[in-house]
């Protein structure tokens, strides 16, 4: 709803009501509490994997001032869902070549690669959906799959909770 009890009382003061605010107060209290009672709580269940099966991965740009310029780094992050261990490096730009550049670099650290990859919808993964929401690959990531052996894998629009693990991250 919104409104506190002062603008309430204000109101419906203006269309004659003469109680005190005390007594509104525990009224409107009483109400919110059945209103929160009654809405169904949306619970996002927690899930876990196995080590080595499943990564995820994202970049996120900071603002930073390199010799009084203001310069954009690209953080490319990926995080081992399993032990939460992550890899982090700043790029210029998020273009194809240094998204996949980035990856070679992070299985190198890790010692090799999970069996699924997870993404959001960058364009240089995915290209779009098909009508039945299957995502179009982007044909030089595909490739990379191909070379590494990992399973890639595109969250569906609009499911933040999907990526939880790299989102609470960064």
């Amino acid at each position: 709803m919104g409104l506190t009890t002062t603008r309430i009382l204000r109101e419906i003061r203006e269309l004659g009501y003469e109680g005190g605010r005390t007594i509104l107060a525990e009224h409107v209290r009483a109400l919110r509490c059945t209103l929160e009672l009654s809405q169904p709580t949306l619970v996002t269940p927690r899930f876990e994997t196995r080590m080595a099966e499943e990564a995820q991965l994202d970049w996120s740009p900071f603002r930073l001032l390199i010799g009084g310029i203001v310069v954009v780094a690209h953080a490319f992050a990926c995080m081992l869902c399993a032990s939460r261990k992550a890899f982090v490096r700043f790029y210029r730009n998020e273009r194809q070549p240094i998204l996949l550049e980035a990856m070679s670099c992070c299985f190198e650290y890790f010692d090799g690669c999970c069996h699924r990859l997870v993404v959001d919808n960058m364009a240089t993964a995915v290209l779009g959906r098909w009508a039945d929401g299957k995502p179009i690959w982007n044909p030089g990531f595909v490739a990379h799959a191909k070379h590494y052996g990992y399973e890639p894998f595109a969250c569906r629009p609009r499911s933040p909770n999907r990526k939880g693990k790299k989102e609470k991250f960064f």
